[in-house]
């Protein structure tokens, strides 16, 4: 009934910060007397449950390590939609939430409301699709041997797969704006230092100011706390990415 090692053998495969919580998890689970969950069925069939959860779960670490690699261009893509969503949804989301307070749930259940936030959700959206895919671009590909030209074309394509991804139905007349800013933008880029700290992540932090549906009164004063929010967010992404990118498997592009 005591469990092994086997939680232990697992963190040799493991990133450091998972790899520290499975020895963790082993040293406390094996310091444990499991007889006294005997006394209790509930209790023992709960915890048992709960041990059988971590097996698999800490066990999907080691499976899907590889599957995790950032090395295809619908990965990138992949990845680009799924965190540029996340920073949008949760940095307008909770601004929003700590301005109303209390009454946010109201509000945000008020049809009136529906459309001025729909717009802001897009608007935000777009800032970082746009500044998620101008960093990806430059960390990945930026030294591939692609000029100026080929990495603005590589940056609008990811930015219109995972705009689509995000949005279904989507049309080209619907992202003409969007993409030609985009492309405006990664004309402009010094692709060299695009990916240094927060140097792509410019558009997001000022977005939320100007998008998000507050009076511009509070706006002002809630300026400078709105920004560093977003970038905030962005660190771990930036993280994320860095760990997860192969790229070799890009720096063959032409």
């Amino acid at each position: 009934m005591y469990p092994s090692d086997q939680t232990v053998r697992m963190s040799a495969q493991a990133k450091p910060r998972t790899r520290l919580t499975l020895e963790l998890c082993g040293r406390v689970l094996r310091s444990l007397d499991f007889k006294w969950l005997l006394a209790s069925p509930e209790l023992s069939r709960q915890c048992w449950a709960m041990l059988s959860f971590l097996r698999d779960f800490f066990g999907g670490v080691r499976k899907g390590a590889a599957q995790d690699a950032i090395a295809s261009d619908d990965a990138m893509v992949d990845f680009i939609a799924t965190r540029a969503a996340h920073v949008c949804q949760t940095a307008l989301y909770g601004y929003l939430q700590k301005r109303m307070g209390t009454r946010s749930r109201e509000i945000f259940q008020d049809p009136m409301f529906a459309e001025p936030l729909g717009v802001s959700r897009e608007a935000m959206l777009v800032h970082c699709l746009s500044d998620l895919t101008i960093f990806a671009v430059a960390e990945a590909v930026a030294e591939s041997g692609l000029d100026s030209a080929g990495l603005t074309d590589l940056a609008e394509r990811w930015f219109r797969d995972a705009y689509r991804s995000v949005q279904a139905g989507v049309t080209d007349g619907d992202l003409s704006e969007a993409v030609r800013d985009l492309r405006d933008r990664a004309s402009r880029t010094d692709w060299a230092r695009a990916a240094e700290r927060e140097g792509a992540f410019t558009a997001s932090p000022q977005g939320l100011v100007d998008c998000a549906p507050v009076i511009d009164d509070l706006k002002d004063l809630d300026a400078e706390i709105v920004r560093n929010s977003v970038r905030f967010r962005w660190t771990d992404v930036r993280r994320q990415f860095r760990e997860r990118v192969d790229r070799a498997a890009f720096a063959g592009l032409r």
